[in-house]
């Protein structure tokens, strides 16, 4: 299987992702993630998130350098309050 990638850089693609993500059927692990920076620890910056979604075999490399904080408060389109945060903690979903 082919997988593709795409480097979300804007705030409005990556709200678009964040909405693709929600809407994916989630009774078994399907998201899977990895975070990059420069000193990764509690206080380090970040610069990449890289989330793979499975059913989708699509990859999205997330420039959390230029995003910043809203690598983590953007919500999805038509998607108050579901951020990447909340998508990363839903209990309801098997990590």
């Amino acid at each position: 299987m082919v997988s593709t990638y795409t480097l979300i850089y804007t705030i409005q693609a990556f709200s678009s992702l964040i909405s693709e993500l929600y809407e994916l059927e989630r009774s078994r692990p399907v998201l899977f993630g990895d975070l990059e920076g420069y000193d990764l620890c509690r206080n380090g910056p970040l610069a990449l998130i890289t989330i793979y979604a499975l059913p989708l075999a699509m990859t999205d490399i997330v420039d959390a350098s230029a995003l910043g904080e809203a690598s983590f408060t953007t919500e999805g389109e038509h998607l108050p309050g579901r951020a990447l945060t909340s998508l990363m903690e839903d209990k309801n979903h098997p990590e």
